[in-house]
C-alpha cells in the first residue's frame, strides 16, 4: 500500500479504496503505466497519415473510432501521432505492423501514442514510490516507480507516467 504523503499525491490520478485502474503501454520491450483517467480511449481502428516533417510528429490520425466501434473523430480532426522505442525514444517511421492507438488527455488537448499492446488492469496490491531527485530530468517521462503483482504472475517493477509528463517529456525531445 503507498505511504500517506505519495497516497495524497497520487490521489488526482487513482480512485481510493486502494483500487487503481491503470492501462498499460507497451512499446518495443518496455511498458509504461498510465492512470487511465488520463486515456480518452483506446483503438484499432483509424487512420494514419505520414507527417512531411517526421522530426516533428510520427504523422497524424484521423477518423478513429471507440472499441465499440463509434466513429469519434470530428470531421477533419487530425491528432498529433507519437510512438517510443524500447529507449524512451521517439521514433521517426511508422511501424511494420499496424500499432494499437491510445487518445492521451493532457492539459493542453489530446495526442495519439502509438502501442504495439495495451492493456487495461485494476491493481490492488500496488506499491508507488515518486521518482527519485536524480533520475526526475526532462529527458524521461517517468513520474513514479511501482511494485505491483498481476493475479498468478511474479511481482514487477513498473514505470509510471502520465499524460501530462508524456506531452512535456514529447515536447521537449522535438
Amino acid at each position: 500500500m503507498p505511504d500517506a504523503n505519495i497516497q495524497s499525491q497520487m490521489t488526482e490520478h487513482f480512485l481510493q479504496d486502494n483500487q487503481y485502474p491503470l492501462s498499460i503501454l507497451s512499446f518495443d520491450n518496455i511498458e509504461i503505466l498510465l492512470a487511465q483517467k488520463d486515456i480518452r480511449f483506446i483503438t484499432p481502428d483509424y487512420t494514419f497519415e505520414k507527417n512531411t516533417l517526421p522530426e516533428k510528429h510520427l504523422g497524424y490520425i484521423t477518423d478513429y473510432s471507440t472499441n465499440k466501434g463509434q466513429h469519434t473523430g470530428e470531421a477533419g480532426k487530425k491528432l498529433n501521432a507519437y510512438a517510443f522505442c524500447s529507449e524512451l525514444k521517439l521514433i521517426k517511421t511508422f511501424p511494420e505492423q499496424k500499432p494499437q492507438c491510445v487518445i492521451l488527455k493532457h492539459s493542453r488537448g489530446e495526442i495519439a501514442v502509438l502501442c504495439r499492446k495495451i492493456r487495461n488492469i485494476t491493481l490492488n496490491n500496488i506499491h508507488i514510490q515518486t521518482i527519485p531527485q536524480c533520475m526526475n530530468s526532462t529527458r524521461m517521462p517517468l513520474t513514479h516507480l511501482c511494485l505491483y503483482q498481476e493475479p498468478e504472475n511474479d511481482p514487477k517493477l513498473g514505470m509510471m507516467s502520465n499524460a501530462d509528463s508524456l506531452f512535456n517529456y514529447i515536447l521537449n525531445y522535438v
